[in-house]
């Protein structure tokens, strides 16, 4: 067997052959030298860690045996101290818009171009930052059922959303068994900011990387309280699972790591030790995609406006827009409102110190982009909307001091709804998104062929093709500046990008992006 049908076969076990010429196309020689010293580098490492595995049975035994007991008894704590309560509302609230948004632009980018094309292509394709790579990983592992929808994955959001819920009990409870009054309150607000509800409703990956962030904010207690180098590994790999998520986790891992640079003694080597780990583990799980573009993919984000220094005002502008529009739903006023009040209470009850601690953090996380130029979009914000909602309600103890466990929840479920009102009110739902099946229903028929005038196929389109299981005959991808449908023929549909349609005939109907014409 020579080499091309090797490879050939290797595409045909991983039925990857409607991309074959693709594939075929990306392994020159260098490539394909890199993808052998990749494999045996990966043989390496995992037969080491079997060794080890098998070395340290024993203990690594007990680690999971403790790991069990704790997650147990703090399903428990939650059970019975009643903290599941206050999860009613934004569950109920995240499952709504899992099945009452429409699919949007990049869940169909996201499905049709990784999760779709199996595990293989989710871990070696990364032409936008659409592909939340550790997301789509795990995605593809459940679309072995060849799911035609996106709603199941839509449901592996919700998990990880849930899975944030538990999470932010177990930091408030650190070691105790016990959850103070004034805590059920911060666990209440915690999720229910615009854009965490929104995103973790989303075939995307941002409810499993504030699931990540928050693993590492319960190992930074446990780093800052400890002298030796005990959680090193597991917060370097936590957090290499988080920058394989989102590259942009880069700003939260810098506040993390100023903040156990001052807070921990002598953690310079410390720091040291853990990027390096951390740098090691992220480059092994993103090389398939650097072998075939380079390790600049990660700098070529369109998400990201740049800026220079002498546009600070136009960033706190746009910092403005971004939080008003995309993270709270409410004017930023109100929120620097919300936090005087706040600081005013919290200095009444002597919480003063972790209220400036939760500000500054914030505010170095809403200004940290502009120190590296940029101007990042909201869901970014990873500690901002984590942080923000628990440093308002923080001096919340004078209100629930004396409260019973009743009136507690009654007093969480209506701040949950007031909340929740404001995010039904502010939900950025995409305006094409919204009749995008329709339109597509009136246009895709059996064997029949279609001409887009743009220069990307429309992800929506396709995803309702393959939805419906259409059997579409051709569809011709047009790369011209400007189209005109009458010098278009041999087609069932013209669809043209209404930047560029220069067409004088009305369109049989149109929608926000597309004029449609039938031939």
């Amino acid at each position: 067997m020579n080499l091309n049908e090797l490879i050939l076969g290797i595409i045909g076990l991983l039925k990857l052959q409607k991309y074959s010429d693709q594939i075929v196309a990306l392994l020159n020689s260098q490539n394909l030298l890199l993808i052998i010293i990749y494999l045996i580098s990966l043989s390496g490492i995992l037969s080491l860690g079997v060794y080890k595995i098998i070395k340290n049975k024993s203990i690594l035994l007990n680690k999971l045996f403790n790991l069990n007991d704790n997650l147990n008894l703090l399903i428990s704590t939650i059970i019975k101290q009643k903290i599941y309560l206050i999860f009613i509302i934004p569950v109920a609230l995240n499952l709504f818009l899992i099945f009452y948004l429409p699919p949007t632009y990049d869940e169909a980018f996201t499905f049709l171009n990784f999760i779709d094309r199996g595990i293989i292509i989710s871990m070696s394709y990364y032409p936008s930052p659409n592909n939340h790579v550790f997301y789509s990983v795990i995605a593809s592992f459940f679309n072995f059922f060849n799911f035609k929808s996106i709603i199941p994955f839509r449901i592996i959001s919700a998990i990880f959303f849930l899975a944030s819920l538990v999470a932010i009990v177990k930091i408030f409870l650190k070691d105790s068994l016990n959850l103070k009054n004034y805590y059920y309150i911060l666990i209440s607000v915690f999720p229910l900011s615009l854009v965490y509800i929104y995103s973790s409703s989303l075939t995307r990956g941002y409810s499993l990387l504030i699931f990540l962030t928050l693993i590492n904010i319960y190992l930074i207690q446990k780093i800052l309280k400890n002298k030796n180098n005990e959680y090193l590994k597991t917060f370097s790999l936590f957090t290499s699972l988080a920058f394989y998520t989102i590259p942009s986790y880069f700003y939260c891992h810098a506040i993390f790591c100023i903040i156990i640079f001052f807070f921990k003694k002598n953690s310079f080597k410390y720091l040291i030790k853990s990027n390096t780990i951390i740098l090691f583990i992220t480059l092994i799980l993103y090389f398939p995609i650097i072998i075939f573009q380079g390790y600049d993919f990660i700098f070529n984000s369109n998400l990201l406006t740049r800026i220079d220094y002498n546009q600070f005002f136009f960033y706190v502008s746009s910092l403005k827009e971004i939080l008003e529009q995309e993270v709270f739903g409410i004017s930023i006023f109100i929120i620097l409102i919300l936090s005087f009040i706040s600081l005013y209470y919290s200095v009444k009850i002597k919480k003063w110190k972790e209220f400036l601690a939760l500000f500054s953090i914030i505010t170095f996380t809403l200004f940290f982009p502009y120190i590296t130029k940029a101007i990042p979009p909201g869901r970014t914000f990873h500690l901002v909307y984590i942080l923000t909602l628990i440093m308002i309600f923080l001096p919340t103890k004078i209100l629930t001091k004396k409260m019973t466990k009743k009136n507690l929840i009654i007093l969480c479920f209506l701040i949950q709804a007031i909340l929740s009102v404001n995010i039904l009110r502010h939900i950025p739902v995409e305006k094409y998104s919204i009749n995008a099946e329709e339109y597509s229903k009136n246009i895709l028929g059996h064997n029949k062929s279609y001409f887009l005038c743009s220069y990307l196929y429309d992800p929506l389109l396709i995803y309702f093709k393959n939805k419906y299981q259409v059997k579409v005959n051709k569809i011709y991808l047009s790369k011209n500046i400007f189209c005109d449908v009458q010098k278009v023929a041999g087609y069932d549909w013209v669809v043209i990008d209404k930047k560029r349609d220069l067409s004088i005939i009305k369109p049989d109907f149109k929608s926000l992006l597309w004029n449609f014409y039938k031939k």
